[in-house]
């Protein structure tokens, strides 16, 4: 397998979809992307919901939040939010 078999540019791309079976009812389907923070006594648990369609959900310490107050949130612990390319490591 070579990187670019590895690289995403869309997290939806990280959501399974069986393209081989045509009644697959993938549209309902979804993943997350879940970073738990510990430095310390803190823990800051971050989660992203990502679907097939429509806008993601993002959660901080399991509580509903915009991606206006998620964004900063990371930011403020010196993770890059602004990266457009991430890999895709299956086992």
């Amino acid at each position: 397998m070579i990187t670019s078999q590895l690289r995403n540019n869309k997290l939806r791309d990280l959501v399974y979809r069986n393209t081989e079976d045509p009644i697959d009812k993938a549209a309902g389907r979804k993943s997350h992307v879940k970073l738990v923070y510990v430095y310390g006594s803190i823990k800051i648990t971050f989660l992203r919901d990502v679907t097939l369609s429509g806008p993601s959900e993002y959660k901080v310490d399991g509580k509903s939040v915009s991606m206006e107050v998620y964004n900063p949130k990371l930011w403020s612990l010196s993770v890059c939010v602004k990266a457009r390319k991430f890999l895709d490591f299956q086992n």
